[in-house]
């Protein structure tokens, strides 16, 4: 398997992993159990995907899983996210920003943070599977961090003054609830774009963060959804005990020095 070079790359290869997880959860769906409550409204039932059919889903997701795969992709990730943030960093004019780091074992149910030395953390399991619009919306989001350490107005602010630099979001978007905007500085305000329109995403679903999918239309439709909130932590456990056996064995060592990755670039 040939290395990864490029941030392009990486997404080419994780669309392609992601793909092949998408096709085994066909096989695992019924959508005949699905109740269409309103015109953008379906009531998800438990028989939608059985017990059984998560054990067939498990099952294909360790095969598909595979440790070179994902070695691969975890050090595809810590060679080429930094370049990608910095990347933003320079375009929108984040001074302050240091570096990126990257970790499957993390342990925090955060997708990313900022620290308060302006380094930003990732968690690998949201580079991929994370959807790709997410992915750069929180790119700004920790790198608005290294101006703002909080969740005040100011921050607020100044992401979407970001997200519209960037092009997320249109020129004229106005995301904030205008209710909300007589809150003192000290609280949190309630904007709107926390939801999918701030992603240029059509659908009225509110998608989740983790939806691995075969295309855009299948990610739209929500289908695959429920079905990912259901089965995610378990992939999480998966890939942490592979790579785990990998750091035993010695080949995560390995591969980081086959893409010339420096050991800072991880964090646990």
């Amino acid at each position: 398997m040939e290395q990864i070079y490029t941030w392009k790359e990486f997404m080419k290869r994780r669309r392609l992993l992601n793909a092949r997880l998408a096709e085994v959860a066909a096989t695992c769906w019924h959508p005949n159990r699905v109740i269409q409550v309103g015109e953008h409204y379906r009531q998800i039932t438990p028989e939608a995907f059985t017990l059984k059919d998560k054990r067939h889903f498990y099952k294909a997701a360790r095969e598909l899983l595979e440790k070179e795969v994902l070695l691969h992709l975890y050090m595809g990730a810590a060679r080429c996210l930094p370049g990608e943030v910095g990347r933003y960093a320079a375009e929108c004019g984040f001074n302050g920003y240091r570096d990126t780091r990257i970790s499957y074992e993390w342990r925090r149910d955060a997708l990313a943070c900022c620290t308060y030395d302006n380094y930003v953390m990732f968690s690998f399991y949201f580079v991929l599977f994370g959807h790709e619009r997410r992915i750069t919306g929180t790119i700004l989001h920790e790198l608005c961090h290294t101006v703002h350490h909080h969740h005040r107005l100011p921050f607020w602010q100044l992401l979407e003054q970001k997200l519209k630099m960037s092009g997320l979001v249109g020129q004229d978007y106005d995301g904030w609830d205008k209710k909300m905007l007589h809150i003192a500085e000290s609280q949190m305000p309630m904007p709107e774009f926390l939801f999918q329109r701030l992603y240029h995403i059509p659908s009225a679903w509110c998608v989740p963060m983790y939806v691995p999918c075969c295309s855009e239309d299948d990610y739209e439709a929500g289908h695959w959804s429920c079905f990912y909130i259901e089965t995610f932590s378990t992939l999480k456990r998966i890939i942490r005990k592979k790579l785990n056996e990998c750091r035993q064995d010695g080949s995560l060592e390995t591969y980081r020095r086959l893409y010339g990755v420096d050991e800072s670039v991880f964090f646990c």
